[in-house]
């Protein structure tokens, strides 16, 4: 009996020992370390490891765009970046250059949170996403050591919307404003939050009194 009890415990400990090593022969690999794919798709400044299944997710998502991977002789550039000419039912402004994450983030976050707010209070959908930019190889302003998100294609700074009625919605003009336009701006603000790891508003400072900035990199803020 005790005999086949220990035989059973040998078997078990080597199944276990060959799903950890499996798991850790599937694992992505950054640089030699071996990290969690749902850590390494957080943590975008690694900048690849974690994107291998990201454009099949893309694909199934309402989106039109084009792969457009690129490097820089810098530390700049991503490996699985898009070019994207519309999420969604809102087209892009000259199909900026996003990390495929970015691109699915806003997706997701088109579909659930602009759309139906814009509907809620504003009565019409978004059928533009103006913006300022994305890609710009570049240090976050005011630091000398860190990269902006935007150095890696995966933030966008969004400065306003035109409805499908033609009229705009300008982040600048319109967020402190007491009228729809102001609320339907303001209402995005906590949903958006929760939808990206990072989001500054106009209430942060004056540096974002004109666009959202929205990113997928590897810190949280919400201002």
């Amino acid at each position: 009996m005790f005999r086949r009890l220990r035989h059973l415990a040998a078997a078990l400990l080597i199944v276990s020992a060959g799903a950890f090593l499996w798991q850790a022969a599937s694992t992505p690999r950054v640089d030699g370390l071996s990290i969690p794919e749902h850590v390494a798709y957080i943590a975008s400044d690694l900048r690849g490891a974690n994107d291998a299944y990201c454009m099949m997710r893309l694909e199934k998502l309402d989106a039109a765009y084009t792969p457009a991977p690129f490097t820089t002789p810098s530390v700049c550039g991503n490996e699985f970046a898009v070019r994207a000419s519309r999420i969604g039912g809102a087209k892009l402004k000259n199909a900026p250059l996003m990390s495929c994450s970015l691109a699915e983030t806003v997706a997701e976050w088109e579909q659930d949170v602009l759309q139906p707010a814009a509907l809620e209070h504003l009565g019409k959908r978004v059928r533009r996403i103006q913006h300022l930019g994305t890609y710009n190889c570049r240090k976050i302003r005011g630091s000398a050591r860190f990269m902006s998100q935007h150095a890696y294609a995966n933030a966008i700074d969004v400065s306003g919307f035109v409805l499908d009625d033609g009229a705009r919605v300008s982040v600048e003009r319109d967020w402190a404003r007491e009228d729809a336009k102001g609320r339907f701006l303001r209402a995005l603000k906590q949903p958006t939050c929760d939808a990206f790891n990072v989001t500054l508003t106009p209430d942060k400072d004056a540096l974002h009194k004109n666009h959202f900035h929205l990113d997928v990199g590897l810190w949280r803020s919400c201002k």
